[in-house]
């Protein structure tokens, strides 16, 4: 039927609108947006610099760098988030998308191991 907006589900991510069908509309709300950008800057990046200058959690918040690989892990998991919230990955809502960005930004966080801070001289 012309005009009946018709989806499918596809694996874990959702639905996925068929061809000649318009898009599900997804809408990023303004809490999943903070909880992500929240969640991003109290665990995800704070467990990168743990990890590469072997510091606490607490110290994790002073010696953070801007320009370093947590930081750049710490804002790709916020976009994923986002993107699986707002339909440009998934249209999954935040109590799903937030922790699914968060798992998949602490295990990158572990690639710290291979590159730890060089004390500087």
């Amino acid at each position: 039927a012309a005009g009946r907006a018709t989806t499918r589900p596809q694996g874990l991510l959702g639905a996925v609108a068929l061809a000649g069908d318009p898009e599900p509309q997804c809408e990023e709300g303004l809490l999943g947006t903070g909880l992500g950008l929240f969640v991003d800057l109290m665990v995800v990046w704070p467990v990168g610099t743990m990890i590469r200058k072997k510091v606490s959690y607490a110290m994790s918040f002073a010696v953070r760098d801007l320009i370093a690989l947590p930081s750049l892990i710490g804002l790709s998991t916020w976009l994923v988030s986002d993107a699986l919230q707002d339909g440009t990955l998934a249209c999954l809502s935040w109590p799903q998308a937030i922790p699914i960005a968060t798992a998949g930004g602490l295990a990158l966080q572990t690639i710290n191991y291979l590159f730890p801070a060089q004390a500087s001289a």
